[in-house]
């Protein structure tokens, strides 16, 4: 009997034994952590172009007088946003950006016989700026194509001259609105390039009692741009 008893609990305890070093613990899977780009978060960059488009000067008192020193001239400047992309692949965003210009035109000063080149009109747009909303769709994880709207902002300086004599100078911060469009793509998950178009109107603008007699004068600004631009995303 005592034989039995001890073979049994020797046949127990070795059982235990090799169930104890088969028993080795499974370790969880690793938590895969998604490593695709994703347009979510604040970003900050650097853009340069050229900017084109119509100046007129109108008198209301004499509708036949007028002068077209269109504005042209590059751009450079900064740029800074916030997007927030959905699951369905939409983008929204917010946008404000500052650039300073060299744009500038001159023209002639015209009547009802014709030209006159004793007066000149030369216009001048020495920065520009805009808050504007976006709305886009990711086209494929890195790429995304947008359009952009809201108000713009720009420091002009129009100058009448007779003979090359400056007779007036009339400054304005202007104030209208923007359209645009353009897209980005990712090169790395931080680098973003960028191409866009945008107009902008800044509509008339009346100046009325000039100190040199002149008559009252309308301005009317309207602006086309193209833009290259590499920002940093966060």
């Amino acid at each position: 009997m005592k034989s039995i008893l001890l073979a049994t609990t020797l046949f127990i305890a070795t059982a235990g034994a090799a169930l104890a070093a088969d028993a080795v613990p499974v370790e969880a899977a690793p938590e895969v952590v998604p490593t695709g780009f994703v347009w979510t978060g604040g970003y900050v960059g650097l853009q340069a172009g050229y900017l084109w488009g119509s100046t007129s000067v109108a008198f209301p008192e004499e509708p036949t007088f007028y002068s077209n020193p269109d504005a042209d001239g590059f751009v450079g400047g900064v740029y800074a946003g916030y997007n927030h992309q959905f699951s369905n692949g939409f983008i929204a965003g917010i946008e404000g950006d500052f650039a300073f210009s060299t744009a500038d035109g001159n023209d002639v000063f015209w009547d009802e016989i014709g030209s006159n080149p004793d007066e000149t009109w030369t216009s001048d747009i020495s920065w520009t700026a805009a808050i504007r909303a976006r709305l886009g769709y990711a086209i494929d994880q890195r790429t995304m194509l947008y359009a952009a709207g809201g108000v713009a902002f720009a420091g002009t300086e129009a100058t009448v001259s007779d003979l090359g004599v400056v007779r007036e100078k009339i400054s304005d911060t202007l104030v209208g609105w923007t359209v645009g469009v353009g897209g980005e793509h990712a090169l790395t998950n931080n680098l973003i390039a960028r191409a866009e178009y945008r107009y902008s109107d800044f509509g008339s603008n009346s100046h009325t009692g000039l100190p040199s007699g002149m008559l009252d004068t309308d301005l009317e600004y309207q602006t086309h741009e193209v833009r290259l631009g590499l920002a940093y995303k966060f």
